[in-house]
């Protein structure tokens, strides 16, 4: 099958006309701004809404918190660890969840909407730089969202070499990098609106013309590539589209994990395969021993590359963005038995040869990938046998992961691994806790390889189990 993955980026030019926001506003919006005498309606000059709110570190009437980064989410979510009153947050594990106030910027980890990846990047460019960030609540409490798990928080960062701190908040909207959400009777209810106002008059970015090209937004064919390849170089394809084929060997987490043999090099490859909320048809396609064919975007979520904004067209079902099904319940999950050294430590990188269109030779040429030998059978099934229990965790939070078990394990050789389990339940219903396990006892268990980033970066290879019959609780 040949690959051929050619990236064209049209320029598109937009006469953008804006609008006067209120009147008194801005007291220099006449006469010649962009040095055009014959212009009578000239854009009006930027207002920076960003730098005109001011953050009061002795207001007493909002919590507020010094924190580092501890993960990047999207444009309107970061999760942060405190530099200081940790126990404030020991309902959510220590850590903090935030949910920007006043903004919602376009989807970039499930479904993938245009300027979504764009205003990720602004989040990050702009926290990333950072000389101190701080976030504030909007009342004297921490609140928390409808999930349990999300503090609603407005960003403050202090730009390098800056006196004083940014709201990035508002900074999100006057950019046009989201929508307004929630403003009335926020804290900075006057700034926001002024803000998205200034944004939509100018048609920044979400609220530009259709046909204005958001470089990290492609639109383009989907590249049919098989799991091995989209393995080894995932990253040449980020927010592209693609075509894959494979069995579905699990689902769980609102994604479907697929793998497929290789022949060539006697290994399976997988992927996972975020369908986020879609109910229907695809749930009926994604059913686990299916063989399926998938397309959507590659993104990277936590660390992880995986497959998003897949569809199913019930109303065109022979649409070519559609996934399809190809064959019925007709394979047996592998779950290859795998040590766990092999997991946890690897065996070193590895290499594979493909061959990739080159945009200076304009033809096809062969090149040699090289990858982490953990990181290529990530999200594959594996089975790992006798592993001895040395302690457990539950995850209690307040959020949809209560009840999650963190089962930390020592192999024969005494490699360490978790086991990660999901909510899982018995065939009763009823809920398996860590009562159902015994620390110095010794299990088998089948599931997907998966791995975990700390708050300081480190990142640990794991197990993560599905189904309580994939967990075999051993004698000795």
């Amino acid at each position: 099958m040949k690959k051929i993955f050619k990236i064209l980026i049209s320029s598109v030019c937009a006469a953008v006309f804006a609008l006067p926001l209120f009147a008194g506003c801005d007291s220099s919006d006449s006469g010649d701004k962009n040095g055009d005498e014959g212009n009578t309606n000239p854009t009006p000059e930027k207002v920076d809404y960003a730098g005109q709110v001011h953050l009061d570190l002795d207001d007493p009437s909002t919590k507020k918190q010094e924190v580092k980064v501890r993960l990047f989410i999207d444009g309107d979510t970061t999760h942060f660890d405190p530099l200081s009153n940790v126990s404030d947050f020991a309902a959510t594990q220590n850590y903090i969840k935030a949910r920007y106030l006043a903004v919602n910027t376009p989807e970039s980890t499930g479904t993938i909407e245009k300027w979504g990846k764009t205003a990720s990047i602004f989040t990050k460019t702009q926290l990333e730089s950072a000389e101190s960030i701080i976030v504030e609540s909007d009342d004297d409490k921490w609140n928390i969202d409808s999930t349990g798990e999300r503090y609603l928080l407005w960003i403050w960062y202090k730009p390098a070499g800056a006196d004083d701190y940014r709201n990035l908040n508002i900074e999100l909207l006057q950019e046009g990098y989201g929508k307004g959400s929630a403003i009335v009777d926020s804290r900075y209810e006057k700034e926001a609106n002024l803000a998205l106002i200034q944004a939509q008059n100018r048609q920044e970015h979400v609220f530009s013309p259709a046909s204005t090209v958001d470089v990290n937004f492609f639109e383009g064919e989907a590249a049919n590539i098989t799991l091995r390849e989209l393995r080894f170089h995932a990253q040449d394809y980020e927010g592209r589209a693609v075509r894959v084929e494979g069995t579905v060997v699990a689902r769980f987490s609102n994604s479907a994990y697929i793998e497929d043999y290789d022949e060539e090099v006697g290994t399976s490859y997988g992927f996972s395969v975020f369908y986020g909320y879609n109910t229907g048809k695809i749930l009926d396609i994604l059913t686990v021993g299916n063989r399926v064919s998938v397309r959507g975007k590659v993104t990277e979520f936590q660390g992880t590359y995986q497959i998003s904004d897949v569809d199913y067209d019930r109303f065109e079902p022979d649409a070519e963005t559609n996934t399809f099904l190809l064959d019925e319940e007709t394979v047996e999950i592998p779950f290859k038995v795998t040590d766990a050294k092999t997991i946890v430590n690897g065996t070193g990188n590895i290499s594979a040869q493909f061959e990739v269109y080159d945009e200076e030779l304009g033809e096809e040429t062969l090149k040699t990938f090289s990858i982490d030998s953990r990181e290529a059978i990530m999200s594959t099934s594996v089975t790992v046998e006798h592993l001895k229990i040395t302690r457990m965790y539950t995850t209690n939070n307040g959020g949809d992961s209560d009840g999650a078990i963190s089962i930390y394990c020592v192999a024969d050789d005494g490699t360490e691994i978790t086991v990660r389990t999901q909510v899982l339940k018995k065939d009763d219903k009823s809920p398996v806790t860590e009562a159902d396990f015994t620390v110095g006892g010794y299990i088998t268990v089948k599931g997907i390889v998966d791995k975990f980033t700390d708050k300081n970066g480190k990142v640990s290879y794991q197990v993560a189990v599905h189904k309580f019959a994939n967990i075999e609780c051993l004698t000795a």
